[in-house]
């Protein structure tokens, strides 16, 4: 399903998918999505990182994290490093650097 977003407030405000919970999970995370997105860039610029090694280092959930850094990339903030870590599961995960 494609990914529904408010193209007046994102990334400045949590995107959602079309379906209800996600839209319910976007708006319970709005009050703290912009302090939150700011640790995460802070995090970043002290040294680059995967979303679960952020989310490691910041103690947060990692569902919580992920989605600042798709909003800091949006934004140009953050960038791929090209160099790739490895996430939950064992997957590759890029590691994300400060632009």
């Amino acid at each position: 399903m494609p990914q529904q977003l408010d193209i007046f407030t994102y990334p400045e405000s949590p995107g959602f998918k079309a379906r209800e919970t996600s839209r319910a999970a976007a708006a319970a995370m709005a009050p703290q999505a912009k302090s939150l997105r700011a640790r995460v860039f802070d995090e970043i610029k002290k040294a680059p990182g995967t979303p679960e090694q952020i989310a490691h280092r910041l103690k947060e959930p990692l569902m919580n994290v992920r989605p600042r850094c798709s909003e800091l990339a949006a934004k140009g903030l953050i960038m791929d490093s090209e160099a790739r870590g490895t996430a939950m599961g064992g997957r590759r995960a890029i590691i994300w650097r400060a632009a």
